[in-house]
């Protein structure tokens, strides 16, 4: 038996209820079904399968990430509305024992046909989530989050590397900021494999890593070797109206090799000057400076306050300060 009806419409739906007439289902386009609630369409079915939710009823234009390159598309689920409350998806599970939990899944297979599996090629994409902000005339790509293969995947090998992105000013492209490789490797804003930590500056202006004191580092109660090694920039700036540099020698003590650079003026070469710096246990005393060599002792260090080293550098012109330290164990 069938039963046909018209096509309806969001106010009066082809099926509905004798006490809510405005609430049921219609024909809203050929080949999409619609329900409509209150006599406001509140979810369609598309001919191509795509899921609408929302009192906006049309496929939206967003982008992905495909392969490094900005993607538009129309989602295959969307929901959209004014509110950002009516906006926003919640996962709630409701189970005793503390092994499960909602989850948000992201699965790829290369086969072309569903349910069937063909494995992963080495940097084929496994899932993306991508941050899209209005320019006024479309949608745009602010930031991503992706994962893809980082090798041939086979049975029960599945390693993958994860990579940010974020969007730099005056374009709509993001570029990779960090990494994380399959064996745990961080780079900022890529991998190397020889090393635990990588960060590179992208330009010659920018400073890969800037701390205005030691970095903390503890090395666990009971063993271990010395802490933690770094390369670190005090400061920058110019001799005549910035001289004053502070470092945290903390409350540990530690060594730490300074290296100086003074710059007096056009076409002048560079001085340097090398130091070693002994601090003390407390950090409330000036710390023991040894002038290693270079074009003359041009550094005065001091001590301010509690653990606070400060450092004044002769001269004029332009001057930098970095260093390499070391933190001893702690127990």
């Amino acid at each position: 038996m069938a039963v046909f009806s018209g096509n309806g419409s969001n106010t009066a739906p082809s099926f509905t209820f004798s006490s809510d007439t405005d609430t049921g289902m219609f024909r809203r386009a050929d080949n999409e079904l619609a329900f409509t609630v209150e006599g406001a369409t509140r979810h369609v079915l598309t001919s191509e399968g795509r899921t609408l939710l929302g009192s906006d009823n049309t496929s939206r234009q967003t982008y992905t990430w495909v392969n490094g390159v900005p993607s538009a598309f129309n989602p295959g689920a969307q929901i959209s509305n004014a509110a950002w409350q009516d906006s926003s998806l919640s996962l709630i599970n409701w189970q005793n024992g503390t092994e499960v939990q909602p989850s948000i899944i992201l699965s790829k297979s290369l086969s072309n046909t569903i349910g069937t599996h063909t494995a992963l090629s080495n940097g084929a994409q496994v899932g993306v989530i991508a941050f899209n902000g209005s320019d006024g005339t479309k949608f745009g790509l602010s930031g991503v989050i992706d994962v893809e293969a980082a090798g041939a995947f086979g049975t029960n090998d599945t390693p993958g590397r994860m990579r940010f992105y974020t969007t730099p000013a005056t374009t709509s492209t993001p570029v990779v900021r960090l990494e994380l490789a399959s064996q745990g490797s961080i780079g900022m804003p890529n991998v190397d494999a020889d090393f635990r930590l990588l960060v590179q500056a992208t330009t010659g202006t920018n400073r890969a890593i800037r701390s205005n004191g030691l970095i903390n580092t503890r090395t666990p109660s009971g063993g271990g070797s010395t802490a933690l090694q770094h390369l670190v920039s005090f400061g920058s700036g110019v001799l005549t109206g910035d001289t004053g540099v502070s470092i945290n020698q903390g409350s540990f003590g530690g060594a730490m090799l300074l290296l100086a650079t003074r710059n007096t003026g056009s076409g002048t070469l560079t001085d340097c000057a090398l130091y070693l710096m002994q601090m003390y246990y407390d950090g409330n005393n000036a710390p023991a400076v040894t002038y290693l060599g270079g074009d003359g002792d041009f550094v005065t260090f001091g001590v301010s306050g509690t653990n606070t080293v400060t450092v004044s550098i002769s001269g004029s012109g332009n001057f930098q300060i970095g260093g390499l330290t070391m933190l001893p164990a702690q127990f």
